[in-house]
């Protein structure tokens, strides 16, 4: 999850081996833009990979990689961020596991014709929709650059930056919002029926 590049020197520190732990699925979602090319690309999966480093970023062999189905119309980039985050933690059990137990580690090169990297002057290009966009294009770059704080898609007007917020996000951040709320109203709910029983 570092997003700098590891020194040779450091790398070399590790005595059984130098780990990285990538929100997206290597070889294919190398570098910046991850979720958004995964919502851009309407993919029917997506992951996570743990991967053993070397002198250049993601391209280091495989140890394991984490997928699961997505269905991309329905994701932006905080969402699909979310479940990420959940897979990589499960990886990173998988990894203690493995590695505690003393069994050699995974080790599979990647697929060179697969590989995919994007650095991040190419991922801030990418966030301005396409003049003359539909309005499922300008949905599907809203929702595969939503993720705040950070700068949205937008529409270039005349030299100013009009950013789109796609519906789907106010469901979203209501859904965070009133987490609370609900956990409150279920426990109501359940403390409710058990008096009821009694």
């Amino acid at each position: 999850m570092y997003r700098y590049l590891v020194k040779p020197e450091v790398i070399s520190m590790a005595k059984r081996a130098a780990l990285n732990f990538h929100a997206g699925p290597l070889p294919e979602f190398g570098g910046w833009a991850f979720y958004n090319i995964a919502i851009l690309e309407n993919s029917k999966e997506y992951g996570c990979t743990c991967h053993y480093m070397d002198n250049n970023f993601d391209t280091g062999p495989l140890f394991k990689v984490n997928r699961f189905p997505i269905d991309a119309s329905k994701e932006t980039a905080y969402s699909l961020e979310r479940k990420a985050q959940q897979e990589m933690i499960r990886l990173f059990i998988d990894f203690c596991d493995i590695a505690e137990s003393g069994e050699v580690l995974p080790y599979k090169n990647q697929e060179k014709e697969k590989m995919r990297y994007m650095n991040r002057e190419e991922f801030e290009k990418l966030k301005e929709i396409p003049s003359g966009s539909d309005a499922e294009t300008v949905d599907r770059y809203a929702r595969a650059f939503w993720y705040p704080p950070y700068e949205c898609a937008y529409i270039n007007c005349g030299g100013i930056k009009a950013e789109v917020t796609p519906v789907i996000a106010k469901e979203q951040i209501a859904s965070y919002l009133h987490q609370d709320d609900y956990e409150e109203l279920w426990s109501a709910a359940e403390n409710y029926k058990i008096k009821a029983d009694h």
